[in-house]
C-alpha cells in the first residue's frame, strides 16, 4: 500500500502540475486573448473618441468658419454698402452742386448780359441820340444855307425870270415865232413851268398852248436840233398828265393827239 499510496501520490502530483503548467498556458493564452481583445477594443474605443472628438472639432471649426465667414462677409458687405452708399452721396452732392454752381453762373450770365445790353443801349442811344443831333444840325445848316440862297435868289431875281413872266413869254414865243432855237427856248421855259407849277399848267391849258404842242411834234423832221425839240415838247406834254386826270384827259382827247403820237 505504500508504494501504491506513493506511486499515486507521484502521478497525482504529475497530474497536477500537468494541469497547472496546462491551465497556465491556458490563463496565459486566454489572457493575451483578451489583452488582445482589449487592446483592439482600446484601439477602436479610442478611434472612435478620436473620430468623434476629430468631427466635433471640425464641426466646430466649421461653425466658427461660418461666424467668421458671415461677420467677415457682412463686415465686407457693409464696407461696400457704405462705399456705395457714400459713393451714391458723393455722385449726389456732386449733382447738386453742378445744377447749383450752373444757376449761380447762369443767373451770373444773365446779371452780366443783362448789363451788358443795359450799357449797350444806352451808348447805342448816345450814339443814334448823338447822330441825330449832328444830323438835325447838319439839316439846320442845310436849311439856313437854302434860306439865305432863297433869299439871295429872291434879291437877285429879275422879273422875266419869274415862273410867271417865263410861262408868259414862252407862250408868247411859241405862238409867235417859227426859229427853231427861240422855240427850243420857250418850250423849256414850259417844259419848267409845267414841271413844278400846276397853275402854270392850267393856265397854258388855257390858253391853247397843247394845240401849239402837238403842231410843233407834228412839224418836227429827223435832224438833232428838231429831235431835241420833239424831247422837251414830249416831256412837257407829260409834265401835264402829272398834274391830274383833266389834264391828261385835255392832252388826250385832242384832236391832233392820235395823228402826231401815231
Amino acid at each position: 500500500g505504500f508504494r501504491q499510496r506513493r506511486a499515486f501520490q507521484r502521478a497525482r502530483a504529475a497530474v497536477v502540475a500537468m494541469q497547472t503548467a496546462v491551465r497556465g498556458f491556458q490563463a496565459r493564452a486566454l489572457r493575451a486573448t483578451h489583452l488582445r481583445a482589449a487592446v483592439a477594443v482600446q484601439k477602436t474605443f479610442r478611434r472612435f473618441s478620436a473620430l468623434q472628438r476629430y468631427h466635433c472639432a471640425r464641426y466646430a471649426l466649421k461653425q466658427l468658419q461660418r461666424v467668421a465667414r458671415g461677420f467677415l462677409g457682412r463686415s465686407v458687405a457693409r464696407r461696400l454698402a457704405g462705399e456705395r452708399e457714400r459713393e451714391r452721396e458723393e455722385r449726389a452732392a456732386v449733382l447738386v452742386q453742378a445744377r447749383w454752381k450752373g444757376r449761380q453762373a447762369r443767373r451770373a450770365w444773365k446779371e452780366t448780359r443783362r448789363s451788358a445790353m443795359t450799357v449797350q443801349a444806352h451808348y447805342r442811344g448816345w450814339l443814334e441820340r448823338k447822330s441825330l443831333w449832328a444830323h438835325c444840325k447838319a439839316l439846320a445848316m442845310k436849311a439856313r444855307e437854302v434860306r439865305r440862297r432863297i433869299e439871295e435868289a429872291r434879291r437877285q431875281v429879275q422879273e422875266h425870270m419869274k415862273l410867271g413872266n417865263r410861262t408868259q413869254a414862252g407862250l408868247d414865243v411859241l405862238v409867235n415865232s417859227n426859229s427853231i432855237t427861240t422855240t427850243l427856248k420857250a418850250v423849256g421855259s414850259l417844259e419848267v413851268a409845267t414841271r413844278y407849277s400846276p397853275e402854270c399848267a392850267e393856265i397854258i391849258a388855257e390858253m391853247g398852248a397843247l394845240v401849239r404842242l402837238y403842231l410843233v411834234l407834228q412839224s418836227c423832221n429827223r435832224s438833232k436840233p428838231h429831235l431835241t425839240l420833239a424831247k422837251q415838247t414830249l416831256q412837257t406834254l407829260v409834265n401835264f398828265t402829272a398834274h391830274g386826270a383833266r389834264f391828261r384827259d385835255q392832252v388826250a382827247q385832242l384832236p391832233l393827239a392820235a395823228d402826231v403820237l401815231a
